[in-house]
């Protein structure tokens, strides 16, 4: 049976993206071994060769995480729209294609606020709407459909095949996912910067950096 976890990340290797990416947030945030960071929505897998760079590395999801080997690595649950964290009680805060996940645009502007409350640094990631290819769904133009033919086009998606999921599983997804434009970033993280990842000309990701 096909892992669709492994497809994601297959497709995320090609042009060694996440390498990339990664030591462009080292160049950019410039950690010390004395920083604390904060991954919403990470996972201690995630952190295994890297977590060396700094002083503790908590990860929170919805669901509690086993705790990993990594001796300064913790797991929290915890809801990115309501962190149990004091104001900028960490040096960074970073998030990897989570804020497309938590919602509606309110719930979005939730965890913006949040990640802002909390982290004196933040580094967020998040696929850019502009790019014709949905990552989620792992099918092209996708997410530019009304969700009434997403409910339709979906069953022809990689995604659907892998997984074969139920009529709620497809409807909680669709609904789910709400891929943003470089415009709402703007609004949702004011005084930010946003680095600009480009794949054949389309903006294919954004990085919010503060």
């Amino acid at each position: 049976m096909i892992d669709i976890h492994k497809v994601y990340s297959n497709i995320s290797s090609l042009g060694k993206w996440r390498e990339k990416r990664f030591q462009l947030f080292l160049i950019v945030t410039k950690p010390s071994k004395k920083y604390n960071l904060l991954d919403v929505g990470g996972y201690p897998g995630n952190w295994g060769k890297n977590s060396h760079y700094f002083n503790t590395i908590t990860c929170l999801n919805l669901t509690k995480e086993n705790n990993s080997a990594i001796p300064n690595l913790t797991t929290v649950q915890g809801d990115g729209r309501q962190l149990d964290f004091d104001d900028q009680q960490f040096d960074i805060v970073f998030s990897n294609s989570v804020i497309e996940h938590v919602g509606s645009f309110e719930d979005q502007k939730k965890f913006s606020e949040e990640i802002l409350r909390v982290g004196r640094k933040v580094w967020v990631q998040t696929p850019a709407k502009g790019f014709f290819f949905e990552p989620h769904f792992l099918f092209p133009f996708f997410h530019w459909l009304p969700i009434s033919l997403r409910k339709l086009v979906v069953y022809i998606t990689p995604w659907y095949l892998i997984n074969r999921p139920n009529k709620k599983t497809i409807d909680d997804l669709i609904h789910e996912v709400r891929i943003l434009s470089k415009k709402e970033l703007k609004l949702l993280f004011p005084n930010c910067s946003i680095i600009v990842e480009r794949f054949l000309f389309f903006p294919k990701s954004y990085i919010v950096n503060r």
